[in-house]
């Protein structure tokens, strides 16, 4: 009876792991695919492919919006956190990943401006409709893409209503 049990648990955690792994490869895969895109200094079509998570991307439709025709707050890209570059490389490793939300850190480097420090960015992912976005990017400006949008929008808003 106990070992019974005992390769049930085994089986059971077997199971687990191998989910992990395919969720956490399968995220990182995302990840990797996006900068791929980002070689020789071309970017994906706009609006190929949907990257973002609803949520996110109506903050960025929002940013938009409120720029009014003009440069929105989100004045560069937030996947190489750059405006400009040559030819990008990035480094995908995974920090955590279930079925529905996964966490990448990314090291990114251009390998055509080889005095350009490398710059490091944490990717907040969750499953939509079955297939991986971007919920919300962390680096050192801004700290959380997420937020960072929420806090323009709301200013703009309020100027506008101040108009």
């Amino acid at each position: 009876m106990r070992l019974s049990k005992i390769t049930v648990l085994v089986a059971a955690v077997l199971c687990v792991s191998t989910a992990w792994a395919d969720n956490a490869k399968d995220a990182k895969a995302f990840i990797a695919g996006l900068f791929a895109t980002y070689q020789d200094n071309k970017k994906p079509p706009a609006g190929s492919h949907r990257i973002y998570d609803a949520q996110l991307q109506a903050l960025m439709d929002e940013d938009v919006r409120l720029a009014e025709g003009e440069v929105p707050a989100l004045d560069f890209d937030p996947l190489c956190q750059c405006q400009d570059y040559q030819h990008l490389q990035a480094n995908p490793t995974v920090q955590s990943a279930s079925s529905n939300v996964a966490t990448i850190a990314v090291t990114i480097r251009d390998a055509g401006m080889p005095n350009e420090e490398p710059r490091n960015a944490v990717f907040d992912l969750v499953k939509e409709n079955g297939h991986w976005r971007i919920h919300d990017i962390h680096a050192d400006d801004p700290k959380s893409l997420r937020e960072f949008l929420i806090q323009q929008n709301a200013e703009r808003t309020k100027t506008a209503k101040g108009k």
